[in-house]
């Protein structure tokens, strides 16, 4: 029998390059991750916008999911991930005030799915916390990767995760973005 030569790798897709995280979300949306794919996605976002990411291990995490370091940051930000269906009160945001001063880390991020109480906004007035809306940051990823990477992504995740006609904000979106910082809101 002669000897079976290998057979050459298949090209690459756009969509084979992204990593897993980020497809899952374009392909299903945020709602269908579970917590630990949702700090996944979170890390992978700010990996592929050129920060330096450390994740700590699944399970007891002592209230930071990312360590963020790099790029446009002044020291190490702390980031803690929150997939829930109901807002983040001010004990855990008081909590990972906490936990920034344990660290020593220069800021931090909150990246959670529902928003805060009011309660934990007045709370986050003066501190070196802020909030980001998992939506925003994969709309800059959307915006960031696959619109160079698979732009038929890009147009089946906007039709998916399009707000109805009475919920748009007017926001110009640039397809040739090329400055790689994020504007990151302190308050709904």
């Amino acid at each position: 029998m002669p000897e079976q030569l290998p057979l050459p790798p298949s090209p690459r897709t756009p969509w084979d390059s992204l990593p897993t995280p980020l497809r899952r979300v374009l392909e299903l949306g945020l709602n269908a991750l579970d917590d630990y794919e949702f700090e996944q996605f979170v890390a992978e976002a700010f990996r592929v916008m050129g920060y330096e990411v450390k994740t700590t291990p699944r399970g007891a995490d002592e209230g930071v999911d990312i360590f963020l370091t790099g790029k446009d940051l002044p020291g190490l930000c702390v980031v803690q991930c929150k997939h829930w269906k109901q807002a983040v009160g001010v004990v855990e945001i008081r909590e990972f005030y906490g936990v920034m001063a344990h660290f020593k880390a220069v800021s931090g991020l909150y990246v959670c799915s529902t928003g805060v109480t009011e309660a934990a906004k007045k709370f986050l007035k003066g501190k070196a916390i802020s909030l980001l809306r998992p939506t925003e940051l994969a709309g800059e990823i959307v915006e960031r990767i696959a619109i160079l990477k698979a732009p038929e992504l890009v147009l089946k995740y906007k039709a998916r995760n399009s707000p109805k006609p009475e919920q748009v904000e007017p926001k110009e979106i640039s397809a040739t973005k090329t400055e790689s910082r994020i504007i990151i809101p302190n308050s709904w």
